[in-house]
This record gives C-alpha cells, sequence and structure tokens, in this order.
C-alpha cells in the first residue's frame, strides 16, 4: 500500500504491507496522488522538488528516481 503522510515540512510517501507492517518513507520531499504501477515494480507521484510539478517514477524501494515535467510532451 502507498500512502502519504504530512510530516509539517509537506507530503512525504510511504508504502508498508497490507497488514500495516515494513512501514518504509520512499521520499524526503512533498510527494501527492502516489500509483503503483501494474506490475508492482514502481511506484509513481506527483512532485514540486525542483518548483515545477514533475511526474516521478521510482523503484518501489524508492531508489531509480526518473521525473517528467508537467509541461512536457
Amino acid at each position: 500500500m502507498l500512502f502519504t503522510r504530512d510530516s509539517g515540512a509537506g507530503q512525504r510517501l510511504f508504502a508498508m504491507d497490507a497488514d500495516g507492517s515494513n512501514v518504509t518513507q520512499l521520499t524526503g520531499g512533498w510527494a501527492v496522488d502516489p500509483a503503483w504501477s501494474p506490475d508492482g515494480v514502481q511506484v509513481a507521484y506527483w512532485s514540486d522538488r525542483s518548483g515545477e510539478y514533475e511526474l516521478v517514477l521510482r523503484a518501489a524501494d524508492g531508489s531509480g528516481r526518473r521525473t517528467r515535467r508537467s509541461d512536457s510532451e
């Protein structure tokens, strides 16, 4: 499961098992609208870490951050 939590400095992204165990923080910056890829290997979410909204893709363990700006074609 993916969820966001307000840390006082913005929304952070977390993943956890369906039973609530193994909570892992995936981001240190603002993240909203998280979703799993269909194969469960990646997560996607919106971020404004760069000062502009961007779609972020990363591995389910939080590694391998790739971005696409919202005004990109």
